[in-house]
């Protein structure tokens, strides 16, 4: 498992300490709630045509929330939005249709994931 550290964040003029894994959080919660395209070119980036590697890597982040949470890095709202997010991905999981570039693009349960981490993300300000 990472070991995560203490990193500066910009938002707006404020500049603040969090800790690595936050941050981590947020830079994936962005791409979680941007449109279909800036998604795909982050998947590129990646080197991963596969849609599902955006599931995977909130699952990765998601599954040490509740320590997070319990350390205080997190606030019960925070934490609360983000199993929202999980449980959505939970819904599309194991459905093939759901995990295509036109999914991605198309679908409402897309949407709905992008919509949810725009919520998250709002939780952070």
């Amino acid at each position: 498992m990472a070991c995560y550290r203490f990193s500066q964040w910009q938002i707006g003029s404020n500049i603040l300490i969090m800790s690595k894994y936050i941050v981590t959080l947020l830079e994936l919660l962005k791409v979680l709630a941007s449109s279909a395209q800036v998604q795909l070119s982050y998947l590129d980036s990646l080197g991963s045509p596969s849609v599902d590697e955006l599931a995977l890597e909130f699952e990765d982040l998601f599954l040490i929330a509740s320590s997070k949470l319990e350390a205080g890095e997190l606030t019960s709202l925070q934490f609360e939005n983000l199993e929202v997010l999980d449980s959505m991905f939970d819904k599309i999981s194991g459905v093939d249709k759901h995990w295509t570039t036109s999914s991605l693009c198309e679908s409402a349960e897309w949407e709905e994931i992008r919509k949810l981490a725009n919520l998250c993300l709002k939780q952070f300000d």
